[in-house]
């Protein structure tokens, strides 16, 4: 990636880089940073990625986590890709996807994973 596009999305705040303490690093910093130091997304950032569908999904989910039932499953399984959701059976015991035998339909449901709660919470773009 360039220099640039990497400005650009330091800039808009849909990634960033830490010093050694752990402190976010001014975009300037995180440029001129040498070695294997990781970018991280932020909520923001992980929003920016989204299809309105997905978006949809993730704000109008109950407070919660929990995704409507009328939410697709290929949107669903895209978000959990993401890991914005994650499966649940009824216990709440996590899943590694929605149940579906191809006879009987889902048995679990989508919800929220933490990282999906922060984008959720985010102000809704204008």
């Amino acid at each position: 990636m360039s220099k640039k596009t990497l400005k650009s999305l330091l800039d808009a705040g849909l990634i960033y880089r830490e010093d050694e303490d752990g402190f976010r690093q001014s975009s300037e910093e995180a440029l001129l940073k040498k070695g294997p130091s990781p970018f991280f997304i932020t909520p923001a950032g992980r929003r920016a990625v989204l299809s309105a569908p997905q978006l949809q999904a993730v704000v109008l989910a109950d407070p919660d986590g929990r995704l409507a039932d009328s939410v697709p499953w290929p949107t669903c399984r895209s978000l959990a890709a993401l890991r914005l959701v994650e499966y649940r059976d009824e216990s709440g015991t996590g899943q590694s996807d929605d149940g579906d035998n191809g006879r009987q339909g889902a048995r679990d449901s989508a919800f929220l994973t933490p990282a999906g709660m922060r984008v959720a919470a985010l102000p809704r773009p204008r």
